[in-house]
């Protein structure tokens, strides 16, 4: 089964009400959401908090998945069920996410730049983020003219 909204609605829709165990991970939030949609109750184990489960060297998911049915079946509570944050808060931290991850690469795309002019022997006006394409462009334009005015006086190389 694909990991798809559609497929994973379309699995559980028939079957009667019953209670679904999964670990916890990227996509438990919106799985949670739509397998209760279908009037199944969800627990979402948190395996950290989960008693031996840091005993076994390898991963093994069928035993991992026989060992959390058993356990949502006779003690729940042993597998430390999460709530997931509402989906309007998990939307909002989407955005704060992708805005800190937006600034993070101006701010490297930036340095870089500094950098690579700096590794030429210039140097580029210091300004704020928000005005540093149009400083940069401002300055690249006054280093072209005077290359070009030094050029036209006979100041290239011959």
């Amino acid at each position: 089964m694909r990991t798809t909204q559609e497929d994973i609605a379309e699995f559980f829709q028939p079957l009667n009400a019953a209670r679904v165990v999964f670990e916890v991970g990227t996509h438990s939030p919106w799985v949670q959401e739509v397998i209760c949609g279908g009037g199944h109750e969800v627990l979402v184990a948190n395996p950290r908090l989960m008693d031996g489960s840091k005993r076994r060297k390898r991963k093994n998911d069928r035993i991992d998945a026989n060992k959390l049915a058993r356990l949502g079946r006779v003690d729940p509570q042993s597998l430390h069920p999460l709530q997931h944050r509402s989906r309007e808060v998990r939307q909002d931290l989407v955005v704060l996410r992708a805005r800190d991850a937006l600034v993070a690469a101006r701010t490297e795309l930036i340095n870089a730049t500094r950098g690579l002019v700096k590794s030429m022997g210039s140097r580029l006006p210091k300004c704020s983020s928000p005005s540093f394409a149009q400083k940069v462009e401002e300055s690249s334009r006054r280093a072209s003219r005077r290359a070009v005015a030094a050029g036209a006086h006979g100041g290239g190389a011959e």
